[in-house]
């Protein structure tokens, strides 16, 4: 684990149980995942996590991407933005912008 941190190290027994004790899982810092015997569920939700975790940093990158792509083009002068499409009425769904600003 002290050369590939990237590597999932799990470890599987009668001793660990549905729920490893503190102190347990303090012994084994370099632990991953904790398994009771013939369980393999903990392993996979691990490994699962991370490909989830990897999707949605990169959803999130595109999103992020896409928004200051939208932010930095250019409104031709003397055009207004209006946010009455956002109401299924047509009407604004805001009635007045209030800036707070709150200490320095």
């Amino acid at each position: 684990k002290k050369g590939k941190a990237d590597r999932t190290v799990a470890l599987m027994g009668c001793l660990f149980g549905v729920e490893p004790s503190p102190p347990l899982l303090a012994s084994f810092p370099f632990l991953d995942v904790f398994m009771p015997p013939s369980e393999a569920t903990p392993l996979v939700n691990h490994l699962r996590q991370a490909e989830i975790d990897a999707e949605m940093a990169a959803i999130e990158r595109a999103q992020l991407e896409r928004r200051f792509q939208l932010q930095d083009e250019a409104q031709p002068i003397g055009t207004v933005q209006s946010i009455k499409h956002l109401a299924l009425s047509g009407e604004a769904p805001v009635a007045a912008h209030v800036p707070i600003v709150y200490g320095c």
